[in-house]
């Protein structure tokens, strides 16, 4: 991955490692360096994978951003796993 930096829009994409084409209200939960929350919406862009472009304005912190998947698919409702990606100031 591309050095990401503040102010950056990013391109995620997520392997869920199996079939989610069939999930619904799926979410990304983001807590940010500073500890703060976000919500991001993705979508799904194969059998597997969670995408979303993210906007000028949710990079907006320098260091690591903790994304967790939250989806309800069939009788199961809750978590992926977490992935993980650091961002930087623009003078770092």
């Amino acid at each position: 991955m591309a050095k990401v930096y503040v102010g950056n829009k990013l391109q995620l994409s997520i392997e869920m490692g199996e079939d989610v084409s069939s999930a619904t209200a799926q979410k990304l939960h983001v807590k940010k360096p500073d500890k703060t929350t976000d919500e991001w919406t993705p979508t799904i862009s194969s059998t597997t994978l969670l995408y979303t472009t993210t906007q000028d304005t949710d990079l907006d912190v320098a260091g690591r951003y903790s994304v967790t998947p939250f989806l309800t698919k069939g009788d199961f409702t809750g978590y992926g796993t977490s992935v993980y990606f650091d961002v930087y100031n623009v003078y770092d």
